[in-house]
């Protein structure tokens, strides 16, 4: 009985800790690889519009052009500013460039 008591002591003030941290707030210059590229600049113009910008190792390479697209389509259904060819061209190439190998 004593070891619960010790147990359950230690533990909701550890809990409480936790459940009190603030979350990590995005910083693309820390979150980001190259933060001043053209890719990353797409990506935090556009992709932060709806949702934190996701890493580029979130995915495997070559995945990422299917993301865009789908993302892409997203937009255009919401009446959003659509991404021109060459900014698709632009974000699909930074992702991969620095997407998960495996």
């Amino acid at each position: 009985m004593r070891n619960k008591l010790y147990t359950f002591l230690v533990c909701i003030p550890v809990l409480a800790l936790v459940a009190c941290e603030q979350p990590k707030q995005f910083s693309p210059s820390k979150d980001l690889p190259e933060p001043d590229s053209e890719g990353a600049k797409v990506l935090m113009d556009f992709c932060s519009q709806c949702h934190a910008p996701p890493k580029p190792s979130t995915h495997l390479k070559g995945e990422w052009r299917n993301v865009v697209l789908r993302m892409q389509n997203h937009r255009l259904m919401e009446s959003m500013d659509t991404l021109s060819e060459q900014q698709i061209a632009s974000l699909v190439a930074y992702l991969d460039k620095h997407a998960s190998e495996f």
